[in-house]
């Protein structure tokens, strides 16, 4: 099973959060507000073409890129940093787990 790279996911979640605020801006100065359900899918666009960019430099600069399953799984720590409650949120989605314990 693939890991998530927890540095590239705190980059793109800056990256989209502050285009998001643009978009924000933006649409504010106009009257505009997006709903929820459509910012999270700009969102998902938005971490789509941040993962596909950052592939490109991988490819560059002669490194390997994230394969498909990597690449799901940075997605959704993405979102899940945005909207969710961090690398808590795949334990929260499982329905599976019962109990959850954090200690210090």
């Amino acid at each position: 099973m693939s890991s998530v790279d927890h540095g590239l996911v705190r980059r793109l979640r800056t990256e989209v959060a502050d285009a998001i605020t643009n978009r924000r801006r933006e649409d504010a100065g106009v009257g505009l507000t997006l709903s929820p359900d459509d910012e999270r899918m700009y969102a998902r666009s938005l971490i789509g073409r941040a993962l596909e960019q950052h592939m490109r430099v991988e490819l560059e600069q002669g490194r390997t890129p994230p394969d498909a399953e990597e690449e799901e799984l940075t997605a959704a720590a993405v979102h899940a940093a945005l909207y969710g409650v961090g690398r808590l949120q795949p334990l929260l989605d499982d329905n599976e787990i019962e109990n959850i314990d954090i200690n210090g």
